[in-house]
């Protein structure tokens, strides 16, 4: 699936669409990837965006910003999508959010997408334990899990309706 990159003013958050009429734009819908080092997080962003695999492995030392639309229901919906290295733990107060740089705005977004390796157990470990602290905190998640070897990827919606 790939989803198009949009490129408008957003000068003081509040652009206006040409097409649209002169409506002010809503903020973009803001995605959170987590997981373990060396899960793939970033292979899984930059398939969704710009429909590329890699066999490659992409190691993330800092967090990456993508922004990008979706079409749903005929309505183009913004996302910001940030890929986060792995965190120690999900910080639990804006205080810890912004005295580490990866952690910056981590706690604002409105899904956290949880990757981990199917074939190595730490991983979905650090996926259970982030998964716990951000039900501390925030609410809702996704844990999405691929198998390499098959190249299928499941994705589950926690706390509402399962898709595939």
């Amino acid at each position: 699936m790939h989803w198009p990159a949009v490129c408008e003013s957003r000068e003081g958050g509040t652009a206006h669409r040409g097409r649209g009429g002169n409506r002010a734009m809503p903020p973009p819908f803001r995605i959170a990837v987590l997981g373990a080092p060396g899960v793939g997080k970033t292979a899984i962003v930059q398939r969704f965006l710009h429909d590329d695999y890699s066999e490659v492995a992409l190691s993330s030392k800092t967090r990456r910003v993508h922004l990008s639309a979706a079409v749903l229901n005929g309505h183009v919906h913004d996302l910001q999508i940030t890929d986060y290295p792995a965190i120690s733990s999900f910080p639990g107060s804006t205080l810890q959010e912004w005295s580490d740089v990866c952690c910056r705005g981590i706690r604002s977004a409105h899904v956290y997408v949880l990757v981990y390796d199917i074939c190595c157990f730490d991983s979905f470990e650090y996926v259970k334990t982030m998964r716990q602290q951000i039900i501390e905190t925030r609410g809702n998640f996704l844990i999405y899990h691929q198998c390499p070897t098959l190249r299928q990827t499941t994705h589950q919606l926690i706390g509402g309706e399962e898709t595939e």
